[in-house]
């Protein structure tokens, strides 16, 4: 045996029976294993390796030293015989082989390495790869992925140096939850701490941000892990929507996890409403912050819509309405003003007069001054010139409906003498006033606060 080995090796010096000696090394590897002295062959195949120089080899078309064929295939057998025995002399052969241009002889080498020697292979340091594998992993592979083993590799993937990889971990882990909850939830409820002890306790705005958004994705993905933690949660985020100072990302990115978990906690949310609706509508008249707003229009939704929540918004905060038709007035945004229709449709519907009242009523409290003067019931009068026939109908009860005529007159007539364009007719409506005071005699005194 020993004897055939240097006749082999005295081939590989001849250039014209190298190739078949490459072969015929390469067999008797894959036949006597780690028994045959595997030295000299690899010092023979780093040797027809060419290093700036052509050995044992010819240019290629683009100029690239290619060397024989059969070096390649004796790689292999290499490590096919031996497998990772051969790492450590395999591995400074790898620069040299990726140096050289592609071939099928090449790719086919490499195959067998990476196959027989997985440490050989590089890590994937490359976010953008990691990125994509992750987003290809949707739910037809959720099966799958709900194995032990492969929930490993993605748990890992959440603690990864990419926010973005994070997110998406993050999201699909919690997707898999409902598959193999056994093995997902004690891991996500570890995460889930750790997530809101650094929403509370970090100093570092960067970080409250990206972990209020981790929460949102794990509520939305992972609704029956986070629905019996819902009001630990609620007691993290909602104080911190009212620290002074606050990074603006951060409470947008609060908000949205808010508006999340009320589609989880239902009317779990309700004890809450007293304390978050305020903020809302002072993040919904926050013009200085777009997003802000916006956020804050999709949680109201969220919240009436989930909590049950519906009319008393009117009746608690009046300027509700008013801040919602702005909305549409000012929006050009299509996906906005369709949300704000949404939000309107869920609040639900609202007797204008009645809303005009408290309204009226909330006004005159804060301000200490009356902003309308509507009328009780079976009083005689009207409120001022801006009611309209329908609020004074309303106003004046069935036995006074006689009153009610006179009234929409008069409020007509003061309308057209405060409108400067039509000063042509406000002679005839000052005669018009007196003819009706004249008619109603003493019944026009409640009417003389108005005119004068």
């Amino acid at each position: 045996m020993t004897g055939c080995v240097e006749f082999l090796m005295s081939c590989l010096k001849k250039e014209r029976e190298r190739p078949v000696a490459f072969r015929a090394v390469g067999q008797m590897v894959l036949v006597l294993k780690d028994r045959m002295d595997l030295q000299p062959v690899i010092q023979m195949v780093k040797t027809n390796l060419p290093i700036g120089k052509d050995v044992g080899g010819k240019r290629g078309s683009r100029g690239i030293i290619v060397p024989d064929p059969a070096v390649f295939l004796c790689i292999s057998m290499l490590a096919r015989a031996v497998g990772p025995n051969i790492e450590v002399e395999i591995r400074p052969v790898l620069d040299q082989i990726f140096a050289l241009g592609l071939s099928i002889e090449l790719t086919n080498a490499l195959k067998v390495l990476a196959r027989e020697i997985p440490s050989l292979q590089k890590d994937i340091q490359d976010e953008e790869v990691r990125e994509c594998v992750l987003l290809s992993l949707d739910e037809k592979f959720d099966t799958h992925l709900a194995q032990a083993e492969n929930l490993t590799s993605l748990f890992i993937a959440i603690y990864d140096g990419v926010f973005r990889i994070r997110e998406l971990a993050m999201c699909t882990i919690g997707r898999l939850s409902n598959l193999n909850p056994a093995y997902v939830m004690p891991t996500l409820r570890k995460v889930l701490i750790q997530i809101l002890t650094e929403l509370e306790y970090s100093g570092i705005g960067r970080n409250k941000e990206q972990s209020a958004r981790l929460l949102g994705h794990l509520i939305a993905n992972g609704p029956k892990l986070v629905k019996p933690y819902q009001q630990p949660i609620l007691k993290v985020l909602i104080p911190k929507l009212k620290e002074p100072g606050v990074n603006p990302n951060v409470t947008v990115n609060i908000m949205a996890a808010i508006g999340e978990l009320a589609q989880v906690a239902g009317v779990g949310l309700r004890p809450w409403v007293k304390e978050l609706c305020p903020i809302i509508m002072e993040m919904l008249q926050d013009a200085s912050s777009v997003p802000k707003r916006e956020v804050a229009l999709w949680t109201l939704g969220q919240v009436v819509e989930n909590a049950g929540y519906v009319i008393e918004p009117y009746y608690e905060y009046p300027d509700l309405l008013d801040v919602l038709f702005n909305f549409l007035k000012t929006e050009q945004t299509p996906a906005i003003r369709r949300e704000v229709i949404r939000v309107l449709g869920l609040l639900g519907a609202l007797d204008p007069h009645k809303h005009k009242v408290r309204k009226g009523r909330t006004l005159r409290n804060t301000m200490g001054m009356p902003i309308s003067k509507p009328m009780d019931k079976g009083s005689k009068g009207t409120g001022g010139p801006a009611d309209s026939a329908s609020e004074l109908l309303v106003q004046i009860s069935g036995n006074n409906l006689d009153d009610f005529y006179p009234a929409v007159a008069i409020s007509s007539l003061m309308k057209i003498l405060k409108d400067q364009s039509l000063s042509q007719h406000h002679v005839m409506a000052i005669q018009a006033l007196g003819f009706i005071f004249k008619s109603l005699g003493m019944k026009s005194v409640p009417y003389l606060p108005q005119v004068m």
